[in-house]
């Protein structure tokens, strides 16, 4: 079985994203409440921020064990706290109007530079892939157990996790950021208008 997904992996995952939250995002915390009553993640990886009048979360999707190797990180926001469990609950949605971004939402994070996902439906859509060891049929078969230690499994998830943190710092960031500037907008261009926001705010910076 190459390419499987691991109890060990969920936990790699758990430590590099608490460490680079506590780093780079420390108004994003741990949520108790919301890794309970999520039916979309499980497992440790679910961060609230609610600063700026907003309650604010990135979501860590993670397969079952012998799963794919992969990970898929969703934003949700809203305005309370109830609201956000509602919709962060099953992810893939915009709130009542599908259409445009509303005050309360769950997505995957693609969908900030790939907005035409609702069109295309790509399973891979907003998903970091990653290799790990291959397991033969023979191994399976004869019963061994497929074990990781958390260093074997964090040199597996770790060319993924930087590539979906790099996404992360820099359009889920903006994104929260400027919230208030994008409710509203077509979600389906939601892309373009934050590339635009993202030209002009950086040409006053220039200026």
């Amino acid at each position: 079985m190459e390419n499987s997904f691991n109890t060990a992996h969920r936990k790699a995952l758990k430590k590099l994203f608490d460490q680079k939250m506590a780093e780079s995002l420390p108004d994003f915390c741990y949520c108790r409440e919301l890794d309970k009553e999520s039916f979309l993640v499980k497992g440790g990886l679910v961060y609230l921020s609610q600063e700026g009048g907003w309650h604010k979360s990135i979501l860590i999707k993670t397969p079952a064990n012998g799963g794919e190797a992969l990970f898929e990180p969703y934003i949700a926001w809203a305005k309370t706290f109830d609201e956000i469990k509602r919709v962060s609950k099953y992810g893939d949605t915009i709130g009542r109007n599908r259409r445009q971004i509303g005050d309360a939402g769950c997505i995957p994070i693609e969908q900030l530079w790939d907005s035409k996902w609702i069109k295309r439906r790509d399973r891979y859509f907003g998903t970091f892939s990653f290799s790990t060891r291959d397991w033969g049929f023979i191994d399976l078969m004869e019963g061994r157990k497929i074990t990781y230690s958390i260093k074997e499994a964090t040199a597996d998830v770790l060319p993924a996790f930087d590539s979906a943190w790099a996404y992360i710092d820099k359009y889920v960031r903006f994104f929260f950021g400027n919230i208030d500037k994008l409710m509203g907008l077509d979600a389906d261009s939601l892309d373009v208008e934050m590339e635009a926001l993202m030209v002009r705010q950086a040409q006053k910076i220039v200026i």
